[in-house]
């Protein structure tokens, strides 16, 4: 399993323009341990009103941070109107401007903004050339936007998405390969508490299995409950869910969804 919370990276960038390959940089991220790194020199206006970052956060609604501040401007120098605030707080405003703009670009509007919206704005060419499964799973993005929804000030230090290069080799099966799993962080103080919606996780079709707390259960041998859970990562510090990947594309409200 992913061995966080130390934030996993993504695979070599391709920055097409430039005909290099580069590997990401280790950096701290505002939403997701998602990213991806590159060496392109910023173009454009984008460019100019917002530094390209060092490596791509995942960001949406709920996100904080300079991250967002980079992200609002922009946005701001991509033309967004009315303008924004770059206070660095990603609102219902922050998150009309994302959508807007990818319509505009014809990129997948879902307010998520990832590599292909930060490429978009800052004038690079990203492409994955590493990761087998390519992109994160509309449903597991799911399990993220839910939880920050539900308890907005959750910390995201153990969340994770993709894979490091060593985890694709010492764990080949594993969701998170293909984008087919997600980490969620443990912080029943600020309203998520895992040994709560582990259970719950579960009770969703979507869900393959659970890892939480050295235990593990799965739709397939419910019957049998929690089990002991002897991988080297005990996943003591977030939960583990595994989405099946018939259902990767089902981004409907999972059980701590607020209504």
């Amino acid at each position: 399993m992913i061995s966080l919370p130390e934030p996993v990276t993504l695979g070599s960038v391709d920055c097409s323009r430039m005909g290099a390959l580069v590997r990401p940089p280790r950096r701290a991220v505002v939403s997701l341990a998602y990213k991806a790194a590159s060496a392109c020199p910023a173009r454009a206006r984008e460019a100019a009103a917002a530094p390209a970052p060092a490596a791509y956060p995942l960001l949406s609604k709920g996100s904080k941070g300079e991250d967002v501040r980079q992200l609002q401007a922009a946005l701001n120098a991509a033309g967004a109107s009315p303008g924004l605030n770059a206070d660095g707080d990603f609102g219902a405003r922050t998150d009309a401007a994302v959508r807007a703009f990818q319509a505009k670009r014809g990129l997948v509007v879902d307010g998520f903004v990832g590599g292909g919206t930060w490429s978009s704005l800052l004038g690079h060419e990203v492409k994955v050339v590493s990761h087998p499964g390519g992109l994160v799973a509309p449903a597991v993005l799911g399990l993220f936007r839910d939880a920050n929804e539900l308890a907005p000030g959750r910390s995201k230090a153990s969340d994770g998405t993709l894979p490091s290069p060593a985890h694709l080799k010492q764990n080949p099966n594993s969701g998170h390969n293909t984008g087919n799993a997600g980490d969620l962080t443990h912080d029943p103080d600020a309203g998520f508490d895992c040994r709560e919606w582990a259970a719950k996780a579960l009770e969703d079709p979507r869900c393959l299995y659970v890892i939480f707390d050295r235990r593990i259960s799965s739709r397939a041998r419910r019957a049998e409950g929690w089990r002991p859970y002897t991988g080297t990562n005990g996943h003591t510090a977030h939960m583990h869910v595994e989405v099946d990947p018939a259902q990767r594309e089902d981004a409907s409200p999972w059980p701590w969804a607020p209504s």
